[in-house]
């Protein structure tokens, strides 16, 4: 299965151990990732800023990887 595709299934954009994760992934045998940050971007609907909203996401994403949690499942609106 493709990475992207597991990553947006199992909720979890940021871990320190692909491997362990997803070690069936080709693409991450075949980097050597070892650490997976990712930020899933959503068609906003209600017309906000799509710019303002992935920056937050972003921001959110770099706080919880300076504290080691792991975002699995949460949203990052």
């Amino acid at each position: 299965m493709d990475l992207q595709l597991q990553v947006l299934e199992e909720r979890r954009f940021l871990t320190r151990d692909v491997p362990s994760h997803w070690g069936d992934s080709e693409a991450a045998k075949a980097l050597g990732l070892e650490t997976y940050l990712s930020v899933p971007v959503y068609r906003n609907e209600g017309g906000g800023s799509l710019a303002r909203f992935v920056a937050r996401a972003f921001s959110r994403l770099m706080m919880s990887v300076d504290s080691g949690h792991e975002l699995a499942g949460e949203c990052l609106c």
